[in-house]
Order: structure tokens, then C-alpha cells, then sequence
């Protein structure tokens, strides 16, 4: 999600071939770990909330990522 008053800052998804305007407050949702992907030159100030989970969330619901003994 990007935040800011800015001009330019598009997202690239390198191998989609994809560059996406952004404005502020809108929401791309994307595999990051298999896309290359960057901002491009912008002007102004920018920030951007970034969310994401790990690969490995299955040992969460398995077993709390080896806590499970200790969950109460």
C-alpha cells in the first residue's frame, strides 16, 4: 500500500511485465518471493506498508513453529 504525496514511484513487476500507477492508498497484492519487483524514479515524499507472511506458515498450523508444547 502506498502512502505519500508523491508523482511517479509505479510498481514493476518484472516478469509479469507489469507497471502499475499507484496512488496513494491503493493495495497491489503479489507473490513477492517469485517476482522481481521495484519502484520506479518518483518525486515528493512516499512510504509504503508492506505485508507479508512467511513461506513456512504450515509449521504454524502444525505444530506453533516447535511452541507447540508450550501454548496454553
Amino acid at each position: 500500500m502506498s502512502l505519500g504525496v508523491y508523482v511517479g514511484a509505479q510498481l514493476a513487476l518484472v516478469e509479469l511485465g507489469l507497471v502499475f500507477d499507484c496512488e496513494q492508498g491503493d493495495l497491489v497484492a503479489f507473490r513477492s518471493c517469485n517476482q522481481t519487483h521495484f519502484n520506479l524514479h518518483m518525486k515528493g515524499i512516499r512510504a509504503s506498508l508492506v505485508l507479508h507472511a512467511d513461506k513456512e506458515g504450515h509449521k504454524w498450523v502444525d505444530n506453533y513453529n516447535s511452541w507447540g508444547t508450550h501454548v496454553h
